[in-house]
């Protein structure tokens, strides 16, 4: 297969953030392929320092920039933004489901009770 029938969709040099974009790809069938795989916490730079590129089909191009454009407006809405911050902020600490039961301890006595057993069957053991 020629080189050509490929495009570059996405450039960029965060890993988290490509990791996203070719999941995301993947997630619609698009067969997304990246070149410069390098880790460049392994390497011992930077992540500014090793540029990837997620390349797909170029009968998927369309596809993928559109897709690409729209998680990245949709992570841009500011209000969106503040909005989940908000509600993040203003969750309760506590946990919502009441309905189970903390998982309780043993009580001091239980278990003084229990280490004067295994002491008492180590020494009849013994």
């Amino acid at each position: 297969m020629r080189h050509d029938a490929w495009v570059v969709v996405y450039r960029g040099f965060a890993v988290p953030a490509l990791d996203l974009v070719q999941a995301m790809l993947e997630a619609e069938g698009l067969e997304p392929r990246r070149l410069g795989k390098a880790n460049p916490a392994m390497l011992g730079i930077g992540n500014s320092a090793v540029e990837q590129l997620i390349e797909v089909r170029r009968e998927h191009e369309q596809a993928a920039v559109a897709l690409i454009a729209a998680s990245l407006q949709g992570s841009a809405d500011a209000a969106q933004s503040e909005e989940l911050e908000q509600q993040a902020l203003n969750a309760p600490m506590e946990p919502s489901n009441r309905g189970v039961p903390e998982r309780g301890g043993f009580s001091a006595q239980m278990i003084a009770l229990i280490v004067a057993a295994f002491v008492l069957l180590f020494l009849w053991l013994r």
